[in-house]
C-alpha cells in the first residue's frame, strides 16, 4: 500500500511556533516544554517525540566516545498525545533502552547542530548503526528525525519526532523545515538547560533548588517561597545562595539578567 505524503510545516506556522514560545513566563519550563513537542508532532505529522539535555560527564576518556555523554533529562510525549514524567538523573546516569540506542549513539558524532534521521543509520556501515535501526523499526517506526542543539560546549539538546509504521518517511524537505524549526531558538534552549538547574557539565542544582529556582524566576519573594515549598524561611535562604553561587551571579536581577541572555556568570 502507498503510503500517503505528508505536507511540510510553512515559514508562517513555524513562526508562530516561535512566536507563542516567546510568550511562556520564566518558571514556565516544563509547560513551554510540552507545548514545543505538541506543536512539532503536530506540524510533522508525528505520532511521538522525545527530548533530551544530555551533557558531557568525560572529555574523550572513554573507548567508546558515546559514553563520553549522559543524559540528564529525559520528557516524552505519548502517541496518545500525553506526557510521561520528566525523568531527572540524580547520582546515576538516566536507565532508557531507547534513550541509549536513539540518543547517545549519535552524540558521540557531535560536534555542532544538526539533524539526522532513522533513514540516514541505514547507509552507515557499523554493525551497530544497524542494531539501532532493527530496534526502532521493532519500535514500529517507519522513521525518526532528530536535531542535536549544542547549548554551550558540554551540553547538548536532543528533540526527536517518530513516525508510525504506517506513515512515509521524513523527506528532504521536512528536514529542512525541522532545522528551521530547531534553529533561531537558541534562547528557548538555553532557558529550557537553565530552568532544569543545568550550568554546565559538572554544574547543576538539585530538585529542591531547581524548585526554588523556579520560585524566584516567577518573582516570589523568600517568605512566599517557604510558605508553598512548606520549608523554612532559613532553608531557602540556604538555597538561594546555593543557587546564585552554581549560576555565577550575586543578586536577583543578575539571576534574570543571566536568564534573558543579557548577562554573564561572574563565577566561575
Amino acid at each position: 500500500m502507498t503510503k500517503t505524503p505528508c505536507l511540510s510545516p510553512t515559514a508562517s506556522s513555524l513562526s508562530d511556533l516561535r512566536d507563542q514560545l516567546s510568550l511562556f513566563a520564566a518558571h514556565e519550563v516544563r509547560e513551554a516544554r510540552e507545548y514545543y513537542l505538541h506543536r512539532l508532532a503536530e506540524l510533522f505529522e508525528a505520532h511521538s517525540a522525545a527530548w533530551v539535555i544530555s551533557v558531557l560527564k568525560n572529555n574523550g576518556t572513554e573507548e567508546d566516545p558515546s559514553l563520553d555523554w549522559s543524559p540528564r533529562v529525559l520528557t516524552k510525549l505519548r502517541v496518545d498525545g500525553s506526557f510521561t514524567a520528566t525523568l531527572r538523573a540524580t547520582n546515576k546516569p538516566l536507565a532508557d533502552k531507547e534513550l541509549g540506542v536513539t540518543t547517545m549513539g549519535r552524540l558521540a558524532d557531535a560536534g555542532s547542530f544538526h539533524i539526522y534521521q532513522l533513514t540516514d543509520l541505514a547507509d552507515e556501515a557499523s554493525g551497530v548503526s544497524s542494531r539501532r535501526r532493527e530496534f526502532l523499526l521493532e519500535m514500529g517506526l517507519s522513521d525518526s528525525m532528530c536535531g542535536l542543539v549544542p547549548v554551550g560546549t558540554d551540553i547538548y539538546v536532543h528533540v526527536r519526532v517518530d513516525r508510525g509504521a504506517k506513515q512515509p518517511i521524513f523527506n528532504q524537505e521536512e528536514a529542512a523545515a525541522y532545522a528551521s524549526a530547531l534553529q533561531g531558538l537558541k534562547w528557548f534552549f538555553k532557558q529550557q538547560v537553565l530552568g532544569e538547574g543545568i550550568f554546565s557539565a559538572h554544574t547543576y542544582l538539585t530538585n529542591a533548588e531547581r524548585e526554588v529556582l523556579l520560585c524566584l524566576l516567577q518573582g516570589d519573594s523568600k517568605d512566599v517561597i517557604a510558605h508553598n515549598l512548606s520549608k523554612s524561611p532559613h532553608t531557602i535562604s540556604d538555597a538561594v545562595k546555593n543557587i546564585f553561587k552554581k549560576c555565577g551571579v550575586d543578586s536577583r536581577p543578575a539571576l534574570t539578567a543571566l536568564w534573558l541572555g543579557k548577562g554573564v556568570r561572574t563565577v566561575s
